[in-house]
């Protein structure tokens, strides 16, 4: 099975959103591609969006996952809101949260999402 996307952006840094054989959802960022479960990736999308309430003075993220670090400038974490949504909506679309759900690999998902 080809992976499916569920959304993506071209560009300086690509960034996108699919879902892989096992039935994960992977988010690419530049180079990074961190695998997520449903619910990882709900809460992921939960504070990307909480950060851009009040972004204060900071101009770039950083995303900590247990496999790496990822560092977002401002503009781009505004963009990979809009990819996360899109993919979000996808997975509705698509009837996907079910399928995600009941896949026996699906763990708890480490990350912290924070100014840099």
């Amino acid at each position: 099975m080809e992976p499916l996307f569920l959304s993506e952006r071209q560009g300086k840094r690509p960034m996108g959103v699919y879902l892989c054989h096992a039935k994960r959802i992977h988010v690419v960022y530049d180079f990074f591609d961190v695998c997520l479960g449903l619910e990882g990736f709900k809460k992921l999308r939960e504070m990307v969006s909480s950060l851009l309430v009040d972004p204060g003075s900071a101009s770039s993220f950083a995303l900590h996952f247990a496999c790496a670090g990822i560092s977002v400038p401002l503009d781009d974490l505004l963009t990979l809101r809009g990819v996360l949504d899109e993919a979000m909506d996808r997975v509705a679309e698509l009837e996907l949260e079910d399928e995600t759900r009941s896949d026996p690999h699906v763990g708890n998902d480490w990350y912290e999402v924070g100014t840099n």
